[in-house]
């Protein structure tokens, strides 16, 4: 009981340190080298200045690569199987290492770089982690090399994704972990066909081409043509036509004005959207049947471009024979299965100026009248077998017989007979035009102008001008007597 009274709280000094002399206190030795200790740190710091001792500054930063943008001479990318170099000049000059032909889309290349450059981290994941396996790393999906003109190189491995979205990352030769944004991530993860300018070649003056061509493969020749082919003619000579433009495929041909307007339009609408890859062989992307379409203008600038397979609601797309193929939607190309020759023919059957007209000769029933317009001086006189007509009532006949419109495309005209009315214009500088109306089948004439045959009209039509070219005529005969 006494003992348990008398223990002491802590252990005796001799007990901690081990007994040298039994019974001699220690303290005095444990106060002199306290106070030594003392004077030695405070000699070193005096000697160093009075300055504290540098911390350790080897502990990971959040910053990884920190360079020049116009030092940057390339930066290799291998994503998975992908690999690809993209070189820099050190200013705004791009290639892609062994594909000279490939145009670089500067504005990306550009925002790589930079975000290549001065690459930072969102958090540390793991120091000197034991198993980058654990993160993707030890295979990493992304590989990142940055090589710098004075030959310096840095990498960086992209691991997986983590399951807030960010991806594993670390540089090479070293065990830290990062955290990187995912929009950092993909974005030095570009693959190679994003890197690919988009670029569609246009000429001067697409609404008003010099020249058209549309051909279509052989086994998709749905519309009674495989090619169609318009240029514009100056058809100064004679105003047959509502405009300049003549089809000379598959048939020769004034050309629908508006129907030519709404084609051209739709084409100078073809844009490439987004780059698909580069065709090696003939075959690659449908090209070997494609759609074949040429646009010049009238300063002689040509683009062509070829429409491939559809690929989902996109279809393939190249321009002036180059090996880069694009895509389109494949809604935006549809008006090309709507294209037919009697939506693209001027249904005018014969639009002649009065004032080109000289003489028309009209055969029909069993009889021939001429009507001619005799310009003089100050007037022009307008007869009918030699007999005047009224000026105002001869042109409305007129117009009527110049603006007949076709209503129809006859497609097979070998087997036609003769025809039962005739009508011819002498023109203005010798010019002719010359069509035949012959008998198609109850209701129609098929016209045949200046030897083709290529559309028909309405018997009544015909009919009614014919019984208002005679009632003019009788009614001015009437009234010379």
């Amino acid at each position: 009981m006494d003992e348990k009274k008398n223990r002491p709280l802590m252990d005796s000094a001799e007990s901690l340190t081990g007994s040298r002399s039994k019974g001699k206190s220690r303290l005095p030795v444990f106060l002199v080298l306290g106070i030594a200790a003392v004077v030695c740190i405070g000699g070193l710091l005096m000697m160093l200045g009075g300055k504290q001792p540098a911390q350790d500054d080897s502990a990971p930063s959040l910053e990884l690569v920190q360079l020049a943008a116009a030092d940057v001479r390339s930066i290799e990318i291998a994503v998975r199987q992908n690999r690809y170099t993209l070189l820099c000049d050190g200013g705004d000059g791009y290639q892609i290492q062994g594909k000279e032909e490939f145009a670089v889309d500067g504005s990306l290349a550009r925002r790589i770089i930079a975000q290549s450059v001065n690459l930072k981290a969102q958090s540390i994941i793991q120091e000197k982690a034991a198993d980058l396996k654990e993160y993707g790393l030890a295979s990493p999906q992304g590989k990142i090399t940055i090589q710098t003109a004075d030959g310096k190189k840095v990498t960086i491995f992209i691991g997986d994704q983590s399951p807030v979205s960010s991806y594993y990352a670390c540089m090479d030769g070293q065990k830290t972990v990062y955290a990187l944004a995912p929009t950092v991530a993909q974005a030095l993860m570009q693959p190679l066909e994003n890197l690919h300018a988009v670029e569609t070649p246009t000429i001067a003056e697409p609404y008003a081409p010099a020249y058209l061509r549309i051909t279509w493969p052989e086994e998709n020749q749905k519309r009674g043509m495989q090619t169609l082919e318009i240029q514009k003619q100056p058809r100064k000579d004679i105003g047959i036509g509502a405009s300049n433009y003549l089809m000379t495929q598959p048939i020769t041909y004034d050309v629908d004005v508006a129907a030519l307007a709404a084609l051209v339009e739709n084409i100078a609408g073809i844009k490439a959207e987004h780059y698909a890859g580069d065709r090696m062989l003939e075959s690659d992307f449908g090209m070997g049947k494609a759609i074949e379409i040429v646009l010049r203008d009238t300063a002689g600038t040509e683009v062509s471009m070829a429409i491939g397979e559809k690929t989902g609601d996109q279809q393939y797309l190249r321009f002036n024979q180059e090996s880069a193929v694009y895509t389109i939607a494949a809604e935006k190309l549809s008006f090309l299965n709507d294209i037919t020759l009697a939506g693209c023919m001027d249904r005018f059957v014969h639009l002649v100026s009065i004032d080109k007209a000289e003489e028309i000769t009209v055969s029909a029933k069993g009889r021939t009248d001429i009507i001619r317009l005799l310009r003089q001086q100050d007037q022009t006189v307008y007869t009918v077998n030699d007999h005047k007509v009224d000026e105002s009532a001869f042109k409305g006949f007129y117009q009527e017989l110049c603006v007949l419109m076709a209503n129809g495309v006859v497609m097979d005209a070998e087997n036609l007979g003769d025809p039962e009315i005739v009508i011819h214009f002498d023109l203005a500088g010798d010019a002719a035009l010359h069509a035949e109306f012959i008998s198609f089948d109850r209701e129609s004439y098929a016209v045949r102008r200046d030897g083709d045959t290529h559309v028909y009209v309405q018997k009544n039509k015909l009919d009614q001008l014919l019984e208002k070219m005679y009632a003019l005529s009788a009614a001015d005969q009437a009234e010379e007597k």
